[in-house]
């Protein structure tokens, strides 16, 4: 018998194999859901011997607006009923979890995790995908209100209903993408879960100062005291850390301005500085399918005996030795372990460790 592989030459079937693993087929027979848990929700949950009618009375005590986190969870649950009946019609298997209680079985169940809700939603989903054999795929439930950077409708914004982004994904207009994270080991441990955007370290009280030694590959170690260390990814570098590392145009003015005074030749106007402000913040930036580990350090301590020569750059593998009174390591904003005095923590990517997900095309 002559196969359909026969009947091509090796770089035609390369090829055929390259398109496969960029743009794929969306196999979905099995989807677990995974859903944000509303503002309302969690009060609800926070407060559960309270009948719902004093809850928001509550709540409108304390200065909440009642009626927008009531906008805010019809919004999230008409979105989920949208996405439940548009997969049930094509004959999809759904589980159905709240972020704070999906588990790893129903990632091993599905053949694609859903992530509904926001960025937050999909950073606590993708904890649990700890290899690229199932894609993560986010679906922002509340545009109007989320930027929804890691969600797939993102940066289009003209999609009048999730229907529209899912007839996308199963008519294989998109193509897999590869978001890179970091492994952590601490101690003799991994931990469970895998860095996608960053990992802070820092004292657990914010007035008190981190102190640590940080080693960069093979460089020699150095002490530092600062407001704490973050080690990201590519898709870290448009979150927090993008904050910490951007300028703003005041701090571009007052650079100009000393650049002027030793060159008068030099014109300030509004339009240099925002095109010197833009082209320095783009800078900072890539993209998170780049296996590029990076690390920023937040206000370094220079005066006096203490120096910081590593206080921004990239590496294949970084160590760090607490020294600090209570630190902690703090995870995509939501995981959280201790970090005690003498502890050793090691950080490095590995390409199998990738998330996959989507992105439209």
């Amino acid at each position: 018998m002559i196969t359909r592989k026969a009947c091509l030459n090796g770089v035609q079937w390369r090829e055929i194999l390259r398109h496969r693993r960029q743009y794929g087929e969306f196999n979905a027979a099995r989807v677990t859901l995974v859903q944000k848990v509303s503002r309302y929700d969690f009060e609800k949950s926070m407060h559960s011997d309270l009948p719902e009618q004093d809850l928001k009375k509550m709540l409108v005590s304390r200065g909440s607006d009642l009626a927008s986190l009531l906008a805010r969870r019809d919004r999230h649950q008409i979105c989920v009923r949208e996405i439940l009946e548009y997969l049930r019609q094509r004959g999809t298997e759904v589980r159905v979890r709240d972020v704070d209680s999906y588990e790893v079985e129903d990632v091993e169940w599905a053949d694609v995790v859903l992530s509904v809700g926001g960025d937050g939603t999909f950073l606590r989903t993708s904890s649990k995908l700890m290899s690229t054999d199932t894609p993560l795929v986010g679906l922002n439930s509340d545009p109007e209100r989320s930027e929804g950077l890691l969600c797939a409708s993102w940066p289009h914004t003209n999609y009048s209903s999730q229907s529209e982004v899912l007839d996308k994904l199963f008519t294989g207009k998109f193509k897999w993408k590869l978001r890179h994270r970091i492994r952590v080991q601490v101690g003799r441990h991994h931990l469970p879960v895998l860095v996608l955007n960053e990992v802070f370290i820092g004292e657990q009280d914010a007035h008190h100062t981190s102190y640590y030694e940080i080693t960069c590959d093979s460089d020699v170690s150095e002490k530092q005291k600062s407001s704490g260390l973050v080690i990201y990814t590519g898709t870290g570098s448009t979150a927090w850390v993008y904050n910490i590392n951007r300028m703003g145009d005041a701090k571009v003015q007052q650079l100009l301005q000393i650049v002027k005074e030793k060159s008068s030749s030099i014109h300030i106007s509004p339009d240099l500085v925002n095109k010197v402000m833009t082209k320095f913040n783009q800078s900072v930036v890539y993209n998170g399918s780049q296996p590029t580990m990076s690390y920023a350090v937040r206000e370094p301590i220079t005066r006096g005996i203490f120096s910081a020569t590593h206080t921004q750059g990239t590496a294949k593998q970084i160590t760090v030795k607490s020294r600090g009174w209570e630190p902690g390591l703090f995870i995509d904003g939501w995981y959280h372990c201790k970090f005690p005095e003498g502890t050793v923590a090691k950080f490095e990517m590995r390409l199998n460790d990738a998330l996959r997900t989507v992105e439209l095309i």
